[in-house]
């Protein structure tokens, strides 16, 4: 939230240190030791507007989300397609995918959003992924001689004769390859239907034809496979069969890539797992029912027509990338820009390139055929005309566009929010590009005041008639020194803390505006006053009032109504006492009751006078300190007194009305103690 400028002081501390001084000879004693006021740590907000920079607000932190607050009081949220960070101990640490060997023997990332383990050899499972109540475990059907770690990946030598298995850990989850190193090693029948034990733990797994599905309890689509991708050392790419039956997952490689005579080896059959909302996704024209969830292989996010030697018949290619921004729902989206590495293009030509948000996501079933581009809503968000990454005369650069709608669009739907890029000319080879897989979808974002609460009229609690608040005001509360307007007060928050206003507005009945004002800045969370002029508070006015907070930046909703009647006519009505225990004296007769020590019940009564709500009481003292509510506008109340000496005693009563006007008749009730 934009903070208030008026209210920017914050403390700040100042050290020195002095070396190489001595006490000169003949210097008195030292004072008394100096105890240095604590330094008051300032918030992110504070240190922005300080520094005139942003400043990271970390308890915002999130897996994929970095939030700045900016010196205007407005924030940015960084967020990233896939993690960067993970929870480690009490805090946050980079994603580092890079394996160990654990203690217990098996092997694991560094640092992983999601607990993955692998098998440190023999008979332990091959992978297991993710937490104990939403987890999936693979099986190698044998033993597993021990991995030999490089940086993300453990390689399994030999499970087959030329055929070594590896597993990698990555961003959105893992890979598991099968390296088929020559053309002796593709002829071994074992490869022609390669099995691997799967279970779930709180999980149902489901095959289909572009991967393997894990459903939570609740139907709710969380891990997944793409299609078991398989390609060689030229590049020529094909899929391989997957079943699934009786907890035992089948892998079929295409025998034409594998064995094929224009086969360059090693082959690679690879089957990717993540959660199912991976932040990449990638589909080719020339594999319209083949996934390439997470990417091909070769964290390269690829857009255009792939017309070179290279690109085996992939044909036309668009890139996916979904952002979770759920934490941003409910907030006013000011700005944000989509910005995606370029590192490649077929020269320094510029071409166009195409962002677009769709309405629907992509998870590990989506394929050219079935991708969202083209169904349901899509929206273009810019198009930028450029070339980077063929030479030094064009080197990589970022390519950014406008993403507002995209974001408020997302949000509104929950959160996650999609986009695609994509050539504008999909049949020119020279739009053909390449870009990284981690772009960054930067919102500068406010939070709303929130709606005022709790409000009242001179402390007194308020709503609508006939619920509403009945004063009676003076200044100083000395009618001595005349009459005022009633003080309305009201609390507003704001979910980015810092500074508000707050706008009263008061009004007749029918809502007429009749006056406002505004307070200066307080803190979120406060108590926020306003006071009406005394012009407006006659006797028998009838107001109503409302609020509406302001941070700066934006307003909140106005509150509801609180309507507030003034009441300075005092009630009239002479109470009545009674009391079976200590009973009045009527003229000579007296008759003693009760004793020292000895409570007594005494009975007040309105007499139906429906402007006393209560009354105000005390024992030999017409003052009347004490008080107690009526059961009803005009109704009774009892009380328990207990005198403190025998002889004759007075209990003074007066009825009070809503607006704690005191009544004109003070009603003396005389009796008898002993």
């Amino acid at each position: 939230m934009r903070q208030i400028r008026k209210f920017v002081l914050a403390g700040a501390g100042l050290s020195l240190m002095l070396t190489g001084w001595s006490t000169p000879a003949g210097a008195g004693p030292a004072g008394p030791a100096h105890t240095p006021a604590p330094v008051v740590a300032r918030s992110p907000e504070a240190q922005a507007r300080a520094t005139a920079q942003r400043v990271e607000v970390t308890r915002e932190r999130s897996a994929t989300s970095t939030v700045y607050a900016n010196p205007d009081g407005t924030y940015t949220a960084e967020l990233s397609p896939t993690p960067v960070r993970v929870r480690q101990g009490g805090g946050w640490a980079p994603v580092d995918n890079g394996l160990v060997t654990r203690a217990d023997g098996s092997v694991g990332p560094k640092a992983a959003g999601t607990p993955l383990r692998f098998s440190g050899g023999g008979s332990e499972p091959l992978v297991t992924y993710g937490e104990n109540a939403r987890r999936i475990v693979l099986r190698w059907p044998g033993k597993l001689p021990k991995p030999v770690l490089s940086g993300a990946t453990a390689t399994y030598p030999e499970v087959f004769p030329g055929v070594d298995l590896q597993v990698s850990a990555t961003t959105a989850g893992f890979s598991q390859v099968l390296v088929v190193k020559s053309r002796q090693a593709a002829r071994n029948p074992a490869l022609r239907r390669v099995g691997f034990g799967l279970s779930t733990s709180g999980l149902s797994a489901k095959v289909g034809p572009t991967g393997i599905t894990a459903y939570d309890r609740s139907g709710k689509a969380v891990l997944g496979s793409g299609a078991a991708a398989m390609w060689d050392s030229a590049g020529a790419r094909s899929q391989s069969r997957m079943t699934l039956t009786n907890g035992r997952l089948v892998l079929e490689p295409d025998r034409r890539l594998l064995a094929g005579s224009a086969t360059k080896y090693p082959v690679y059959v690879d089957p990717p797992w993540g959660t199912t909302t991976s932040g990449f996704v990638m589909v080719f024209s020339g594999h319209p029912n083949d996934t390439y969830y997470g990417g091909d292989g070769d964290r390269i996010a690829k857009v255009g027509d792939c017309a070179w030697d290279y690109c085996n018949g992939i044909g036309i290619a668009r890139s996916y990338f979904q952002f979770n921004a759920s934490a941003l729902k409910g907030k006013h989206i000011i700005s944000a820009e989509l910005n995606a590495f370029e590192n490649y293009a077929p020269s320094c030509s510029a071409r166009n390139v195409e962002l677009w948000w769709t309405s629907s996501q992509v998870s590990n079933t989506t394929t050219w055929n079935n991708q969202p581009f083209g169904r349901g809503t899509n929206i273009h968000l810019g198009t930028r005309t450029v070339a980077y990454g063929y030479s030094s005369a064009c080197p990589g650069n970022w390519v950014g566009c406008d993403a507002v709608e995209a974001v408020k669009h997302g949000v509104s739907q929950g959160g996650i929010t999609t986009f695609m890029l994509k050539a504008q000319n999909e049949s020119d080879a020279l739009a053909w590009k390449k870009f990284t897989i981690l772009p960054s979808l930067s919102v500068v974002y406010n939070s709303y005041p929130g709606t005022p609460t709790a409000p009242t009229a001179e402390g007194k609690s308020c709503g609508t008639a006939p619920n509403e608040a009945y004063v009676n005001p003076y200044v100083d509360n000395d009618p001595a020194k005349g009459l005022r307007g009633p003080r309305l007060a009201t609390k507003v928050t704001d979910a980015d803390g810092g500074n508000l206003r707050v706008k009263f507005e008061w009004s007749n009945r029918s809502h007429t505006v009749l006056g406002t004002a505004t307070t200066a800045g307080l803190s979120s969370g406060s108590s926020f006053a306003a006071d009406v002029p005394a012009s407006l508070a006659a006797d028998g006015a009838k107001l109503s009032y409302r609020a509406i907070g302001d941070d700066g930046t934006d307003v909140g909703p106005w509150s509801a109504y609180c309507d507030v009647t003034i009441d300075r006519t005092a009630p009239t009505g002479d109470p009545s006492v009674a009391s079976s225990t200590y009973p009045e004296c009527l003229g000579a007769d007296c008759p003693a009751g009760g004793g020292i020590g000895q409570a007594g019940t005494f009975t007040f009564d309105a007499g139906g006078d429906a402007d006393a709500v209560g009354f105000r009481y005390g024992l030999d003292n017409d003052q009347t300190p004490l008080s107690v509510p009526a059961g009803a506008a005009g109704g009774t109340a009892s009380v328990q007194v207990t005198p403190t000496a025998n002889g004759p005693m007075d209990l003074y009563v007066r009825t009070v009305d809503r607006a704690g006007n005191l009544g004109t008749v003070l009603h003396r009730y005389h009796f008898y103690v002993g």
